[in-house]
């Protein structure tokens, strides 16, 4: 939060002492994103100019490799009782392709939120800021952009103006490939995060038993009210969609290509 905060990706602090876990920082009046006097245009390149401003901080502490890291993860959510085997077997085998496919040079690594979702950050009326920096630490460039293209801006237009943004360069087929494999990564580390925190809540969870759970039913879930905002309930549904939508994903036609560009392959 100090690195980010000096490089103006997150409110100043004034104060941290990282024993006792108290921080003093500017407080932020948070406006709703829509509101953006850009649009969601100008929100999007928003988004990746504060992604580019935070990848120049000083280096944040490493957990190695990402894909390495949910690896162990899913072995710790597979006896949830909200996976069911098949659905485990699937994102098992679609994340040992990614690994066997996917370059990662640790020594490229930059720091990265790691949760940019919409509740992380926050809009003054003029500018973005990132906050919550519990999951940050050393990761590939493109995965705080890969959960911004998933959750706020969806659609080619939108994501080539994020990319553009933090990138400054040409968006290549190899790296849109790598960036939609990233995102799949990036929706199997959220459903293991959220399962990994549930556990101990499990017993206690009324959940309707099935595993699968689109991202289009969640979010017609959440629009209808199914499940108390905040609550265990919903937490457990979001980690169903977000292994839902890497299990789908890995057995598509648009995995396989991206898979095949990422190796050298041809497109």
């Amino acid at each position: 939060m100090l690195s980010a905060s000096q490089v103006g990706a997150a409110p100043s602090v004034h104060y941290a002492d990282a024993g006792t876990g108290i921080a003093i920082m500017n407080f932020v009046a948070g406006r709703p994103l829509s509101e953006h006097p850009d649009g969601p245009m100008g929100l999007a390149k928003g988004l990746g100019a504060l992604v580019a401003r935070l990848q120049t901080a000083t280096a944040f502490p490493s957990i190695g490799n990402y894909p390495d890291a949910i690896v162990k993860m899913l072995d710790d959510v597979r006896g949830s009782q909200l996976l069911v085997s098949d659905q485990w077997n699937r994102c098992a085998e679609g994340l040992a392709r990614i690994r066997a496919a996917l370059p990662w040079d640790t020594s490229s690594l930059v720091p990265c939120h790691n949760d940019p979702n919409p509740r992380n950050i926050l809009f003054d009326g003029e500018r973005l800021w990132l906050v919550d920096w519990e999951l940050a630490f050393q990761n590939d460039r493109l995965v705080d952009l890969a959960i911004l293209t998933t959750d706020i801006a969806e659609g080619p237009e939108l994501e080539d103006a994020v990319l553009t943004a933090a990138l400054g360069s040409k968006l290549t087929p190899e790296l849109r490939a790598r960036l939609l494999l990233i995102r799949q990564l990036t929706r199997l580390f959220y459903g293991c995060v959220v399962l990994q925190s549930l556990a101990v809540k499990l017993p206690s969870i009324q959940h309707d038993g099935k595993a699968h759970l689109t991202p289009e039913a969640f979010r017609l879930g959440v629009e209808e009210g199914l499940w108390k905002p905040g609550s265990a309930e919903i937490a457990c549904a979001f980690a169903k969609m977000s292994l839902t939508a890497f299990s789908d994903a890995s057995v598509s036609s648009m995995f396989d290509k991206a898979l095949n560009l990422v190796r050298g392959g041809a497109s």
